[in-house]
């Protein structure tokens, strides 16, 4: 049995792949490992550069994209190891730094989940310690991405109340731990079960802290491990309206597994009344700018995007409900 598998989800991310799995070899030397690629049908075709450069890589290829904890959900069914990386392609380790994680969770038994600290190009700490998400502090997010012209002094409380700033000097323990590293420690799984795969992309993360803090598994954030991260790198070959559907559609599947079709309701109301809200500024906005003579960026896809993940979300949960016709 090995330590440590990793796994890496690719889909289209090129050359940030080949970074990575070149990190590795200086990022993990006192614990056997082996890494795992799932290639979620990339049109770019990196699979054949991976099994050139690393051969005792594994590689999964699937025919279509199946979703990032789907394709994770692969690499867990098959596990034989104590530990596993969930690793995203687009992250660059640092020396040593897991080899430093998992000398921590070696040492704290009840440490079923780490993360570490990411560092954006600029040097910069991206933010990956979250809370469990509540209904009110959904709405008041969504109002802060919906709710022009108030977003400014709506934001300003988000921020306080809600937003964790990542500036620890010493191991703590969280709620949950998002971004591109995440440490699972086998035993855990095997207890809560594998990543939600109804869950396409988004609120994987949360769900899985949850269900191991219900069942008294910790959630570490080690800032002494370093990951650079090129937030974005993978998603940007997607659009926009991709991330924002599956982002909102993630969302209430997870308040409807957590908080019950009640709370999941108002939620959805919600973001179907802000993006409406968001909608009608952006036609408005256009309105003026055709009267004006000028031009400026629609942003109407935005609120499109999440109103059909609301809608489409409800039709299929109907359709469940009413059973085979």
């Amino acid at each position: 049995m090995n330590d440590l598998i990793i796994s890496i989800v690719d889909w289209n991310s090129g050359q940030y792949i080949i970074d990575c799995l070149e990190s590795i070899s200086v990022s993990v030397k006192k614990y056997s490992h082996k890494t795992v690629v799932v290639d979620n049908n990339s049109s770019y075709k990196s699979t054949q550069i991976i099994s050139k450069l690393f051969p005792g890589t594994i590689i999964i290829e699937n025919d279509k994209n199946i979703g990032y904890a789907c394709a994770h959900n692969q690499v867990i069914s098959s596990m034989d190891s104590r530990y596993l990386l969930l690793l995203n392609p687009d992250a660059v380790l640092t020396e040593q730094a897991i080899d430093m994680v998992l000398d921590f969770m070696e040492g704290n038994p009840r440490v079923g989940v780490a993360g570490c600290r990411v560092l954006s190009a600029d040097g910069t700490v991206q933010n990956t310690i979250i809370r469990y998400p509540s209904l009110g502090s959904e709405i008041l997010r969504s109002a802060m991405e919906f709710l022009y012209p108030f977003n400014s002094f709506i934001k300003q409380v988000y921020y306080k109340y809600h937003k964790i700033i990542p500036n620890f000097s010493t191991p703590v323990i969280v709620d949950a731990i998002s971004g591109c590293f995440i440490m699972l420690r086998s035993d855990m799984i095997k207890e809560i079960g594998p990543l939600e795969g109804s869950f396409f992309l988004f609120s994987e993360e949360a769900d899985l802290c949850l269900r191991a803090r219900k069942l008294n598994w910790n959630c570490a954030y080690l800032p002494q491990a370093t990951v650079h991260h090129n937030l974005g790198g993978c998603r940007e070959k997607a659009s926009q309206d991709f991330s924002l559907y599956h982002f909102y559609r993630s969302r209430l599947l997870y308040f409807l597994k957590h908080h019950g079709k009640v709370q999941t309701c108002i939620l959805g109301t919600t973001y179907f009344i802000f993006s409406l809200w968001f909608l009608l500024i952006q036609k408005l906005k256009k309105a003026i700018c055709l009267c004006l003579n000028t031009s400026r960026k629609d942003y109407s896809e935005i609120s499109l995007a999440t109103m059909k993940a609301v809608l489409h979300l409800l039709a299929e949960r109907t359709g469940l409900q009413r059973g085979p016709s």
